[in-house]
């Protein structure tokens, strides 16, 4: 996803920088005016986007090699502990393109405000969250294995049960949402026969 922020200044009495925030998605977008006055101007917006998996994600040739490392069964070893049968294996992986993965999609919104108090300073302030589902992430057999339960089907056996090879490679995953908060200060001034501009800009983000 890209995010594109475009300041803008406007010079005179009581004039408020205009701020544009632009969600720049390949899917459906929509923009909120804000509204306010010269002193206090509120914002916000709201989207819905996705991202297709990749030609590579999608269709690259599959590989198969033994895992790094030994491992133990997850289903087994805990039936039979300390047996090197089931708790000290080095069973082949297989991994690349996955053509049933389905596209990211997301939705996320911002709302906020900025302040004049003075013609020489103003504040802003902003909340923001990411929804984001069906994230296209690249397993390695040993995260399959730790997330077995998740991946069940990634573990193919042989009629025995033994494990046969573990899938590895693109899963769409469950989701993330991520959420901060934009905050900022500016301050203009005359001095030394010149205009001076200092900004303070911060955000936090929880993820």
């Amino acid at each position: 996803y890209r995010f594109r922020l475009t300041p803008k200044l406007y010079r005179g009495k009581n004039t408020l920088p205009a701020e544009v925030c632009e969600i720049m998605l390949p899917a459906e977008s929509r923009t909120v005016v804000p509204f306010g006055h010269n002193e206090l101007l509120f914002r916000g917006s709201w989207g819905e986007g996705f991202h297709a998996p990749t030609f590579g994600q999608l269709y690259s040739p599959s590989t198969e090699g033994p895992v790094p490392g030994n491992i133990q069964d997850p289903e087994l070893c805990p039936l039979n502990p300390g047996n090197p049968v089931y708790c000290s294996i080095r069973p082949n992986a297989r991994s690349g393109g996955n053509p049933d993965l389905k596209p990211e999609t997301s939705k996320q919104w911002t709302i906020g405000f900025v302040a004049e108090p003075a013609n020489w300073f103003n504040v802003s302030m902003d909340l923001w969250q990411i929804d984001r589902t069906d994230r296209v992430y690249s397993l390695t057999p040993q995260q399959v294995v730790a997330n077995y339960t998740t991946f069940p089907e990634n573990i193919v056996r042989n009629p025995d049960g033994s494990i046969s090879y573990i899938r590895a490679g693109f899963v769409n995953a469950s989701g993330e949402i991520t959420r901060g908060i934009d905050v900022g200060a500016r301050f203009r001034w005359a001095a030394t026969g010149g205009r001076w501009t200092a900004n303070l800009d911060g955000t936090y983000i929880d993820s």
